[in-house]
């Protein structure tokens, strides 16, 4: 018994060897897969790092008018809040001098005409002495206060 176990002892432990085997024999065929994989990785990045350093002289190239156009966009952008300011500004104004009008035209046309109505005699006589051809009339009174050419008494409608 002592040699069967033995020989079963031993079997076991080339059985165990030759799996150990097998399995490293697995590893190592896995392995060189995983190296044959990246040795074609290495060839695919070779092969784009010229046409990508060949992009990268004109991307650098770039950052001079990038910067200027950029440069040009601030002045834009400080141009058109100044115009927006100015604008502002003017349209302000030009409210202020339509309601200064209406403002005169409103409290300057009825003062206007008080004082006209208020002085029309005189007015009226200064009128007719400038018109030429001028005769008084010797039937009118002259009063001061009326027109010059207007009969003293009862007015006769001729419609």
């Amino acid at each position: 018994m002592r040699r069967t176990n033995i020989i079963l002892s031993v079997t076991v432990l080339l059985s165990l060897t030759l799996t150990l085997a097998n399995e490293a024999l697995g590893a190592e065929n896995k392995i060189d897969q995983v190296e044959v994989r990246l040795h074609h990785m290495e060839e695919q990045l070779d092969k784009m790092y010229d046409p990508t350093d060949s992009l990268n002289s004109p991307v650098s190239r770039l950052e001079k008018p990038v910067s200027g156009v950029n440069d040009q966009l601030d002045k834009l952008k400080n141009d058109v809040n100044e115009l927006k300011q100015v604008v502002n500004v003017t349209s302000m104004l030009i409210l202020c001098a339509i309601l200064g009008v209406g403002l005169f035209v409103a409290v300057g046309i009825p003062i206007g005409v008080v004082i006209a109505w208020r002085y029309r005699g005189k007015i009226l006589n200064k009128v007719d002495q400038l018109t030429p051809g001028h005769d008084p009339d010797p039937n009118v009174i002259d009063s001061g206060s009326s027109h010059s050419n207007t009969p003293v008494g009862p007015v006769i409608s001729t419609r």
